[in-house]
């Protein structure tokens, strides 16, 4: 007994053109706010999305030291340790690679576009050396949003 190619409703053929419809579904990534807390009075734990998102974790890995983390040691930039050596080319170019590297690693969903280190004389009140970080960023997928992040390390 052979199984009808051809389906029927009440015995009258339904001729339906097959056709393979492609449906793209690009997943939203979420994550947790940071700092974690009760600020906006919707829980401690709350999601994020998007640049916000991704703006986050860019500056909890420049602000974190390597090492700092338990369960990844290699986790962050050790950018403090830059700030009492001579403030040359070298110097920047070394922070530069650093951040590339930490980058590359831990945050495969972005590109960098621009990446700038550069000094601040007398930063604060207090009149102590800085460094100013600035980048700017693209989320490859799924928004392709280009956005801008400046961190100064003290």
């Amino acid at each position: 007994m052979s199984i009808p190619s051809v389906t029927t409703v009440y015995g009258t053929p339904i001729d339906i053109p097959s056709k393979n419809y492609t449906v793209v579904h690009k997943e939203k990534i979420n994550g947790l706010v940071f700092p974690v807390g009760s600020s906006s009075g919707r829980g401690y734990f709350q999601k994020q999305s998007g640049v916000k998102l991704v703006k986050n974790n860019l500056q909890q890995l420049l602000r974190t030291e390597r090492g700092e983390r338990v369960m990844l040691p290699d986790f962050g930039i050790s950018l403090k340790k830059y700030l009492f050596e001579p403030l040359d080319e070298e110097l920047f170019k070394s922070i530069q690679e650093e951040i590339i590297i930490s980058i590359t690693k831990y945050m495969s969903n972005v590109r960098i576009l621009r990446l700038s280190v550069t000094p601040m004389e007398k930063y604060g009140i207090s009149g102590s050396q800085a460094l100013l970080v600035s980048l700017v960023m693209k989320i490859k997928e799924p928004e392709e949003a280009v956005f801008e992040i400046k961190e100064t390390i003290i």
